[in-house]
């Protein structure tokens, strides 16, 4: 007797496992909750993108114009000679009228006048004169040569020169404007101005508000054509689907109709021979044959409609906690005798403990009466049939396998085996294996078919125990 491992060269087949996932899926909720956060986040991102473009356009322009401006007053008055000198400032020619004139421009609430060593010559508050701020990068970028412009508050970004700011003042526009000298060829100075630009606030403020506005239009109306497109097409598919559903409805009834129509046909013949025999022959050996015919055949039809009445039970039939053993021990007795005529030869093991699960007795006895009668058919002249019971490693399944020594499987029908109605017994009805995978995937199972001309078959069956 050879165990699943040690066959070699053999084909195998698996079914079973989780396969509920695949009906568990929605496609329109799941488009539904994608959908709207992807457009969510791009029109935010997208908005916020355009928005801080929008804000460092205006203030880049605004900081040009100041810079030009600027410069113009510093060439026609001569100012780099107080760059160069800063003690000129307050003296009679009255060169430090140009800082006072800057800061008399609009929106302007402080003016600071760096040399390039980083000190502060003149400001419009007094208390900063003389004064350095390290470290200063937004300064550093400015004596390079950088027009430097940004948009500052007091509760985000604290810094030690916004010392003695203007009450009443939080938000502000920061510009570091570099002074270059009448060959424009080095940075004599920078002029740094704080700037309260309440009409482009107010710009800033309104393209804001219609950049969102927009982009949550343009989202909603996006995500409402979408979500109809989706839908239609849902409702299309689904449509679709129950129409192929009831086609491979149509077609399963009508092979069943088919299968049946010839099993039983044959065994309503082979009935009415028999009972034919039987009434015109005065032999009660030839009639006790013709009676025992009656009855196999009977008890083939009753078979039959067995399989058929489980193949079509719903799937939604009460599960127990029952021992799948025991299940498994009362089928197997009633092959018994069976066995004992055919000369095969059963052999029970247990290799593990076996957890309980949740079944159906019913239908786990069919499924192992069907098993079990394949294995004895398939060793007409005797043979072994080992058992072996268990559990998996971590327990979490309990385990069985079936082998038989029996003629085996050819390689060219193993892809046909779980097909309704295909058999290739001249008596079957061919529902045995495709039964058996339905009442596998029912519990939730596993199941492993492999097997070799002339050598046997081995089926292995795995069932979640039930947690503790």
């Amino acid at each position: 007797m050879e165990s699943p491992q040690a066959m070699t060269n053999t084909d195998t087949i698996k079914v079973g496992g989780k396969t509920s996932l695949i009906g568990s899926f929605n496609l329109l909720r799941s488009f539904a909750l994608l959908s709207l956060l992807s457009i969510t986040l791009i029109t935010s991102v997208s908005s916020a993108v355009l928005l801080r473009f929008l804000t460092g356009h205006f203030l880049e322009r605004d900081a040009v114009v100041s810079m030009e401006f600027i410069q113009s007053i510093a060439e026609d008055e001569q100012t780099e000679l107080i760059f160069r000198r800063p003690e000129l400032i307050d003296d009679e020619e009255g060169l430090g009228e140009l800082f006072k004139n800057i800061v008399s421009l609009p929106d302007v609430v402080r003016t600071n006048v760096f040399i390039p060593d980083g000190t502060i010559i003149w400001s419009s508050d007094e208390k900063l004169v003389g004064k350095r701020f390290d470290p200063n990068h937004d300064l550093e970028e400015a004596l390079a040569g950088e027009l430097v412009f940004e948009l500052n508050n007091l509760r985000d970004r604290p810094k030690s020169e916004y010392v003695a700011f203007p009450e009443g003042v939080m938000e502000f526009v920061e510009n570091y404007l570099p002074i270059w000298n009448a060959g424009q060829t080095e940075v004599i100075g920078v002029i740094e101005i704080y700037k309260v630009p309440r009409i482009l606030f107010q710009t800033l403020e309104k393209a804001k508000w219609l950049i969102w506005v927009s982009a949550l239009v343009g989202g909603l109306f996006l995500y409402a054509t979408l979500f109809w497109i989706v839908r239609r097409a849902s409702v299309v598919m689904r449509a679709q689907q129950e129409r192929l559903i009831e086609s491979e409805t149509i077609a399963a009834m009508g092979e069943m109709a088919a299968g049946v129509a010839h099993g039983v046909r044959n065994s309503l013949a082979s009935i009415r021979s028999s009972a034919e025999l039987a009434i015109e022959m005065e032999d009660p050996g030839t009639a006790r044959d013709s009676n025992q015919d009656i009855i196999t055949e009977t008890d083939r039809l009753g078979q039959w409609l067995r399989e058929l009445l489980l193949f079509s039970r719903p799937e939604d039939s009460g599960l127990e906690t029952i021992s799948i053993v025991k299940v498994l021990q009362d089928s197997l007795d009633g092959f018994s005798r069976i066995m004992e005529k055919q000369g095969v030869e059963l052999v029970v093991e247990t290799t593990r403990a076996v957890p309980p699960v949740q079944g159906d007795i019913p239908l786990l006895k069919q499924m192992f009466t069907s098993l079990i009668s394949n294995a004895l058919e398939a060793m007409p002249d005797g043979g072994r049939l080992n058992v072996a019971v268990g559990s998996t490693p971590n327990g979490n399944y309990a385990e069985l396998s079936i082998v038989d020594t029996g003629q085996g499987i050819p390689k060219d029908r193993m892809s046909e085996i779980f097909k309704p109605f295909f058999t290739s017994k001249s008596g079957g009805l061919g529902l045995g294996l495709s039964l058996v995978r339905r009442i596998v995937e029912r519990h939730s199972g596993e199941m492993s078919l492999s097997s070799k001309e002339n050598r046997g078959t081995t089926i292995t069956l795995a069932f979640p125990a039930v947690s503790k």
